[in-house]
């Protein structure tokens, strides 16, 4: 269904996004290099999360829920 594809575009994006940021920090982490790591196209992170910022949130967030 769709609502099961974007959910799984949501967590192949949140799983590139800790692994890059983990290696170049947030600052140099981008929306267009975290789509290429999660192998979806350029505008999906962005479609799904708005911006950097917010997806680095809704990390720390899943993170902190994984841990209570």
């Amino acid at each position: 269904t769709q609502a099961e594809r974007s959910a799984a575009a949501e967590s192949a994006l949140l799983k590139a996004a800790a692994e890059l940021m983990a290696e170049v920090g947030v600052e140099r982490a981008s929306l267009r290099g975290i789509g290429a790591r999660a192998g979806v196209s350029r505008a999906m992170p962005a479609y799904h999360f708005g911006s950097k910022d917010a997806l680095a949130g809704r990390l720390v967030q899943h993170g902190i829920d994984r841990h209570l």
